[in-house]
């Protein structure tokens, strides 16, 4: 097998009008045009077994009759994917090329090195996007759908901004951004996230911003590792929440809870189990909390709560009406945020 091209010499050219079904080198340097002369062709599979893509990428699709897009090294050539991802597309090395994937994303896009690629342009993503290092570009993201998500496993530095959708109508954010870097520690989040177009609502102050779900598309950006979003809670919590040992959150509620809590994060958690959340109830008469009995209540994942929340909750629901009063939640460290290794709350 020969390379296409010759690598750092003049790029080949490669045309047609109705698509191109297959092609895999060691390396690519070539101007790749699948929708030549006025055509709509898709390309199906484009596959560098060991080196980089230089040179462009022009084509209506990734279609979904071959492998996709699989480069072994770097990505330096501009890519132009007008309308749709039906494949994988994914980088080995970093990817420094013009990159816009437009259209309906519905396979899995993974940038394994830094991105700082001058326009990153994503269309509707209903997979999961990932990015492993360092995101050093600016990117517009059509939308997010409800079971997208997108994973920065780097960083998003603070000259850098992720824009979804166009309007406050059509906010963009429906589904995850996890935010984390490899020591699991915070920080990742310096740049901006807006919602709702260039000019939209910016999440602030981060990675705690104060917007809730609903103003934003019912998603969620969160910083590994999660934190509690009190304005997405229910009830509204009395006095605000507060954070208390080893990892634990307060959470005093009004008097009238019906039966039931919901406490609602930025990402989401595993370990919602009985053993790790604990209710307690306050005497007025005595001025102190005590545990409510077990028996009086169970502790489950979002369920009847609402399937918007995506994991992202923790729903306490009595078995009868719980009595007024004031209550607090807390959790113990068994309650992690659900990704990679999963640190602390």
């Amino acid at each position: 097998m020969v390379s296409v091209g010759a690598t750092g010499g003049s790029a080949a050219t490669i045309r047609s009008k109705n698509g191109i079904e297959r092609i895999s080198a060691p390396s690519i340097n070539a101007t790749i045009d699948a929708k030549y002369n006025g055509g709509n062709g898709q390309v199906q599979t484009i596959t560098t077994t060991n080196g980089d893509f230089a040179g462009s990428l022009s084509a209506s699709a990734i279609g979904s009759a071959g492998t996709g897009v699989s480069i072994a090294g770097n990505l330096t050539a501009n890519v132009n994917i007008s309308n749709g991802v039906a494949k994988s597309f994914s980088v080995s090395g970093t990817t420094s090329g013009n990159l816009s994937l437009l259209g309906a994303i519905t396979q899995p896009v993974t940038l394994q090195g830094a991105v700082s690629s001058p326009t990153l342009s994503l269309g509707t993503i209903s997979n999961t996007v990932t990015i492993n290092g360092s995101v050093n570009s600016s990117a517009t993201i059509e939308s997010l759908s409800s079971n997208g998500t997108i994973l920065l496993n780097g960083s998003l530095p603070s000259t850098r901004t992720l824009i979804f959708g166009s309007s406050s109508t059509t906010p963009g954010l429906a589904g995850q951004v996890i935010i984390r870097n490899p020591s699991n520690t915070t920080g990742a989040w310096a740049g901006n996230v807006r919602i709702g177009g260039a000019s939209g609502t910016l999440l602030s102050p981060t990675p705690n911003y104060d917007n809730s779900a609903t103003t934003l598309g019912n998603g969620a950006v969160g910083e590994v590792p999660f934190r509690l979003r009190q304005q997405d809670c229910t009830p509204s919590p009395l006095g605000g929440v507060r954070r208390i040992a080893r990892g634990a959150f307060g959470y005093n509620t009004p008097a009238n809870v019906a039966n039931a809590f919901g406490l609602s994060f930025y990402g989401p958690v595993t370990g919602a189990t009985s053993s790790n959340i604990i209710l307690e109830s306050f005497n007025e008469t005595t001025n102190t909390w005590s545990a409510v009995p077990a028996a009086n209540y169970t502790v489950a994942a979002v369920s009847d709560w609402t399937a918007n929340l995506r994991g992202r909750g923790v729903y306490i629901k009595g078995t009868t009406t719980f009595a007024p009063g004031r209550y607090r939640v807390s959790a113990t460290n068994g309650l992690k945020s659900d990704h990679n290794a999963i640190p602390q709350l």
